[in-house]
């Protein structure tokens, strides 16, 4: 007995390792380019090891409470979707934060779907994802939780898919663009 023999210690689950993701190709198969066409329906699947695959309870599986997000590579994971990422929701909550200089209104956007089209214990998979041209190419990072009810709360549970060649997603520039003047 792990308690007995040393105490202090805990045996348990140590939950979602991600390596990096890939996305599907214009056929489909699945690459870790990550590059894709702006407005294109496309797969993202996280890479990794110890993915939530059994029933944990009899209402629901814990496989599809994982939850990503999709974010420009300069943002943080507990910020707003950006406009150009469509299929993925996420809303807003905040909470107060004590500071020594006082309390502080912490604004999150952690109470998000899509919930994962397949999970094994090595990768979960999202279907459906689009992501539309910005003015300029635009790279984008994936940011993961592994249970939604703890994502909810928590922007610590929200981990980066490690940024790595096959960690960021290229979207090209829109064909054109305009303004006004004065804007």
């Amino acid at each position: 007995d792990v308690g007995t023999n040393f105490p202090g210690w805990v045996a348990g689950d140590i939950g979602p390792r991600l390596l990096s993701i890939e996305t599907t190709d214009a056929t489909g198969a699945f690459t870790s380019v990550n590059s894709i066409d702006p407005n294109t329906a496309f797969q993202l699947r996280v890479k990794g090891a110890n993915f939530f695959t059994t029933e944990d309870d009899a209402k629901e599986s814990r496989r599809w409470r994982q939850r990503i997000k999709i974010m420009r590579e300069d943002q943080h994971c507990k910020e707003q979707l950006p406009e150009t990422v469509n299929n993925i929701a996420c809303s807003m909550s905040e909470r107060i934060v004590k500071t020594d200089n006082g309390d502080v209104k912490d604004i999150m956007h952690l109470i998000c779907g899509s919930k994962p089209s397949s999970a094994s214990v090595d990768s979960v998979t999202f279907a459906n994802m689009r992501i539309t041209a910005a003015s300029t190419q635009t790279k984008y990072k994936v940011c993961f939780c592994a249970n939604h009810a703890e994502c909810r709360s928590d922007p610590l549970t929200w981990q980066t898919v490690p940024l790595s060649p096959s960690g960021l997603i290229t979207v090209g520039q829109v064909g054109y663009s305009w303004s006004v003047s004065p804007a």
